[in-house]
């Protein structure tokens, strides 16, 4: 090795732009230091200097100049390249790039949303050094050399570990220079280092250490240089005879050693020893039951279904495929990735909900085979950490997951699917706020694959889209093997309350599910909220609990015995008289799946009850747990909230109840009626699955109202037409877009003086064809200690509503008049 090589200079024709993670409207430029030119490249992960702090960036392009008007000198120096190579393809780069641009948000904010957290954990990556390295770090040139370097240090200290591994934390500490990533992966490159391409234990996930043959060594060069050591030589015949490499803890129990004897063959440079992870925790496994997913015979319409999709050919393309509930969309699905992936491409395929993700990964497995990969928040950073890792090497071919998989680093991805595209839970409520069925669109084009977007209630704006050809729609009317649809019933609760004074359970429903139980049969019952009680409420004076920080009342708990805001987590005792006129007469308001369940327990003593909501589902694994134990029969009634609904399928569910079918209905939100429809047909779509047919019965208020009819005779087209209709005269979307500009803080008198600055200077700035409604109060006027003014654009072109804010933003910071907390959603679906 030349010490020359370790010269570190700087090179000023070396540029590097970097996207940081804040609301900045472009990216920075920074110099490359020489020894990272090779390392830094579009994709790469840097850090870098951002206004006197330290930040984790992407490189999202290099250049050979400065831009034009910076000098070199007033260009900072970019500190370190984190890892060896980009983490970021080209087209993950454009993709992030496309989505900042649609939702107004920063690209290096996107870019952070795109990644798993735990990759800034980059300081427990572990290095050893090679047998090169050692030689190297011993040779009596450097050692009695006068160039100290970054990179002769790192030797020295390596070498004084004596065969074990150090992480890049500890080795930075030990020379005292935090900047030393670029200058292992170099020494890396020169086989000076080995640095593990995982991560190590404590990131959250569970590693092994593994240990197998160096590469290019024989078993006779190797029981050569151990000839007077037999605990050394078992642990070569057991070894060389693993060459895949077996756990270290199995090694030493095999040979009948210790560790120390493998800390000397790892010296000698016989052995090496990798850090590998376990497997996923079996707590988010599914274990209900096999379905024969990938076995059975297509049904005419499934067939008719998977044989366009395949006859796609090449390039982008999107289906919206149409399919009642039961139609057997997910074996459409599955059965369309086996044959991308036999062609040689990759699948991407997301769920609303990671409730869904265990049984869906079940069948995947059973028709892709194990190279299937999952990602959502409910597994532990360490098993995000693998996933993702496993995706970007290449190592798996499908994955799995809720919104924020549309990211995943697969490349060559030849097909999307976006299943239950209508669900609201593909929108994210925090910047940057985008729709993951957008993005799942916009990364089919850069990718050149098939989008299929599936459901049984397409969105009012995708079934548009479909209909004026935007999208092929594909239909599949029929159920799997002919299995009819449930009868839907409708319990008018104005006559249930005058006859019997019920309000909760209708004497229908309650004989229903002594009949279903009796049969031995499994329903599910739908109240969508959670709690015991929607509030509390003073008899004396009216006075509801109201929560402090927001615009709502508390919720009652009673199982906690707290109070508690569903929007802030807000929680107060359970007072004894009211705040405000100190009565002791406080009555209970409204129900909650707690007090469902309660009742229902205390109705069917016999019977096996569980709640499904997301009280019940905050510890890990729950969601499998709760589905799994249903799977196999052993609950027989599940209360839950909208969870329920979300694609779930077991045959033994012959009854379906909902509880306020019409609740939603009376929400100061253009799509309500939309989203009534849609909770209710996908709620009946759980009853029948099996040999058995199904019931549901709904119980309302306004039974007559068009979004509970259709609800019941299972007539999606019937609701669209009505719900087009109202959408087209009132000009909400799809006629037109929104774009929804809220101003928040805590002095309501500033927050609109704010909203009065912006909404004038939109209006004095906006075209003939965009309108400016407000400022108003939104329903939710004060969130988690801050009031809310709402300023809404609408017209037919987003991109030039998009461009009139931005240089009526630009104005009104030069006036310093910009809202101090501004937040901007394109295409809202909540205006709450």
């Amino acid at each position: 090795m030349q010490t020359e090589d370790l010269f570190e200079g700087i090179r000023e024709d070396a540029y590097a732009e970097v996207a940081v993670p804040l609301p900045v409207a472009r990216p920075f430029t920074y110099r490359i230091p020489e020894h990272a030119i090779s390392l830094v490249m579009p994709g790469s992960r840097v850090l870098v200097n951002v206004s006197g702090r330290q930040l984790t960036g992407i490189v999202v392009a290099t250049r050979t100049h400065p831009p034009r008007g910076l000098a070199p000198g007033k260009i900072q120096l970019l500190h370190d390249c984190l890892d060896p190579l980009p983490l970021m393809s080209p087209v993950l780069l454009a993709l992030t790039r496309s989505v900042a641009g649609q939702t107004m948000s920063s690209w290096g904010e996107v870019i952070r949303t795109a990644l798993p957290s735990g990759l800034d954990r980059v300081a427990r990556r572990r290095v050893a050094l090679t047998p090169k390295g050692r030689d190297s770090a011993s040779e009596e040139s450097l050692a009695k050399g006068t160039l100290q370097t970054v990179s002769l240090n790192l030797l020295e200290v390596l070498l004084d570990a004596k065969g074990e591994t150090r992480t890049i934390g500890t080795l930075a500490r030990r020379i005292g220079d935090s900047a030393i990533c670029a200058e292992l992966y170099e020494m890396a490159r020169r086989d000076l280092v080995r640095i593990e391409d995982e991560w190590s234990s404590g990131v959250g996930g569970r590693w092994q250490d593994v240990a197998m043959p160096m590469r290019h060594i024989a078993r006779a060069r190797a029981l050569e240089h151990t000839e007077r050591a037999p605990a050394q030589r078992r642990i070569i015949e057991v070894l060389w005879d693993n060459t895949e490499g077996i756990r270290v803890k199995a090694l030493c129990e095999a040979a009948g050693c210790g560790m120390s004897t493998i800390k000397s063959l790892f010296v000698k440079g016989l052995i090496e020893i990798r850090r590998e992870p376990l497997d996923a925790d079996e707590q988010n496994r599914w274990s209900g039951g096999d379905d024969g997913a990938g076995r059975f015979c297509l049904m005419d319409s499934q067939q008719q279904a998977l044989d366009r999709i395949l006859d796609l050919g090449e390039g982008f393309n999107s289906v919206l495929l149409h399919g009642v509930t039961g139609s057997g969309k997910t074996e459409v699905y599955l059965r369309a990735a086996k044959r991308t992936i036999e062609c040689g491409r990759k699948a991407l395929l997301l769920v609303p909900e990671i409730g869904l993700t265990p049984l869906l990964v079940h069948r995947a497995k059973a028709v892709l085979g194990d190279d299937v990969g999952v990602m959502h928040s409910g597994m532990s950073e360490g098993e995000r950490l693998s996933n993702w890792w496993c995706a970007r090497n290449g190592s798996i071919r499908t994955v799995i997951g809720p919104r924020s998989a549309v990211f995943a680093p697969l490349e060559n991805v030849g097909l999307i699917i976006v299943d239950e595209e209508h669900d609201s839970a593909y929108k994210q409520d925090e910047a940057p706020r985008y729709h993951s069925r957008d993005v799942a669109l916009c990364r089919a084009r850069l990718e050149g694959a098939a989008l299929v977007m599936g459901s049984a209630t397409p969105s009012i704006e995708t079934f548009f889209a479909g209909v004026g050809g935007a999208h092929e729609v594909l239909s599949m009317p029929d159920r799997v093997a002919n299995r009819s649809l449930p009868k839907v019933d409708v319990v008018d609760m104005r006559v249930e309350w005058k006859r019997a004074g019920r309000a909760l359970l209708s004497e229908r429903l309650e004989n229903a599910i002594e009949v279903c139980l009796g049969r031995g049969d499994q329903a599910l019952l739908l109240l969508n909220r959670r709690g015991f009680s929607a509030s509390l409420r003073c008899r004396s004076c009216g006075e509801h609990i109201p929560c402090p920080e927001c615009s709502v009342s508390l919720t009652l708990h009673r199982a906690e015995e707290v109070l508690r805001c569903h929007y802030c987590n807000h929680q107060a005792a359970i007072p004894g008289a009211c705040p405000k006129c100190g009565s002791t007469q406080i009555q209970t308001v409204g129900h909650g799946t707690q007090q469902l369940e309660k009742v229902v327990r205390q109705r069917f003593p016999d019977a096996r009850v569980s709640r499904f909501d997301a009280d019940e589902t905050r510890r890990k694994g729950a969601h499998a747990q709760i589905l799994s134990a249903f799977g196999r029969g052993e609950i027989d009634l599940l209360v839950g909230t909208q969870m329920l609904a979300k694609g779930h399928d077991f045959a033994g569910v012959t009854l379906v109840g909902v509880i306020g079918a019409d609740d939603a209905l009376g929400l100061p939100d253009f799509r309500a009626a939309e989203r009534t429809f849609q909770l209710l047909t996908q709620m009946a779509g759980r009853a029948g699955r099996g040999e058995t047919p199904g019931t549901v019965i709904l119980q309302a208020y306004q039974p007559e109202h068009y979004a509970i009819r259709a609800a019941v005779e299972h007539d999606y087209n019937t609701f669209y037409e009505r719900e087009i209709e109202f959408r087209r005269r009132f000009v909400y979307p799809p006629f037109k877009a929104l774009i929804a500009c809220l101003c928040r803080g805590a002095n309501v008198a500033v927050v609109k003086e704010e909203a009065a600055w912006l909404a004038g200077a939109l209006r004095d700035a906006a075209s003939a064809g965009v309108k400016v409604l407000g400022p108003a109060l939104p329903p939710l006027g004060k969130l988690r200690g801050k009031y809310r003014i709402q300023v809404l654009l609408r017209g037919h072109d987003r991109s030039g509503m998009r461009a009139l804010l931005e240089t009526t933003i630009e104005d009104l910071e030069k006036q310093r008049r910009l809202p101090r907390d501004l937040r901007i959603d394109v295409d809202p679906l909540n205006l709450m």
